[in-house]
C-alpha cells in the first residue's frame, strides 16, 4: 500500500483501519513476520497505525536548504 485516502464525506467509519488491516493480514498469510511503515510522526495516521498494532522503531529527517534565499 503506498497512499491511503478517506474521502472526507466517509471518514470515521473505519475503511481506512479496514483496508491496513487487510494489508497486514495478506502480509501474514504470505509469511511475512515484519512489515514497515513510514509515517510522519507529527500527523494522525500514526495513532491509526498504532491501534493496527504497529509500534515505533525508528526516525528519520530530511534536510533542505532553499538555493537564493536570503541569508543562504
Amino acid at each position: 500500500v503506498e497512499d491511503v485516502y478517506v474521502v472526507p464525506g466517509a471518514r470515521g467509519r473505519g475503511f481506512g483501519r479496514a483496508l491496513v488491516g487487510a494489508a497486514v493480514d495478506a502480509a501474514r498469510a504470505e509469511g511475512h513476520r515484519l512489515t514497515f511503515i513510514v509515517a510522519d510522526d507529527e500527523g494522525w495516521p500514526k495513532d491509526l497505525y498504532a491501534q493496527v498494532g504497529f509500534r515505533p522503531v525508528a526516525r528519520t529527517w530530511k534536510f533542505h536548504l532553499e538555493l537564493g534565499a536570503a541569508g543562504s
